[in-house]
């Protein structure tokens, strides 16, 4: 996930350069579905839906960890929406977008360096 956020933070230092910025946000996405989809093939595939057992130790109470969880899919979604608007050039809604991402995935990826720790409990 931090690699994600320093191809984002690049690629947003990069948006007046359309190419460049294409090619950091292109591989921050695929740096954040990849490392999505290995967490979650992590946790029930290999850990029987047992996220203790997979290593990741929650050090807060399950509705935190929920609305983590419901944050983390919203800024995915948003994110997914900002890969369309850009695709098919509607710059004012992509625009728009990138006022909710930010926020949502900074706050996705700072809560969960503090509310999980990693190894048995």
């Amino acid at each position: 996930m931090t690699l994600s956020v320093l191809f984002f933070a690049t690629g947003y230092w990069k948006r007046k350069e359309m190419r460049l910025h294409r090619i950091w946000m292109s591989l921050g996405v695929a740096a954040n579905l990849l490392t999505a989809i290995l967490l979650v093939v992590s946790v029930h595939a290999f850990a029987g839906s047992d996220m203790v057992k997979a290593g990741f130790v929650p050090i807060v109470p399950p509705y935190i960890v929920l609305a983590h969880r419901l944050l983390a899919v919203l800024a995915a979604v948003v994110m997914l929406a900002m890969v369309v608007t850009g695709i098919l050039r509607k710059r004012s809604i992509h625009i728009a977008l990138h006022y909710a991402f930010i926020p949502l995935y900074s706050i996705v990826y700072v809560s969960g360096l503090f509310i999980f720790e990693a190894g048995s409990p």
